[in-house]
């Protein structure tokens, strides 16, 4: 609908949106990379 905000919305003006993308985003690949260090460091 074209009056509810979308996710970059919430995620602030232009120049700090950026930044929060970038901390999203590696948050993220932290998120997933981290079981598999996990399960290397289990095995060892």
């Amino acid at each position: 609908m074209p009056g509810q905000p979308t996710l970059l919305d919430h995620l602030g003006p232009w120049p700090i949106r950026v930044l929060h993308m970038v901390l999203l985003g590696t948050v993220a690949m932290t998120l997933l990379w981290l079981p598999w260090t996990l399960v290397r460091r289990r095995a060892r």
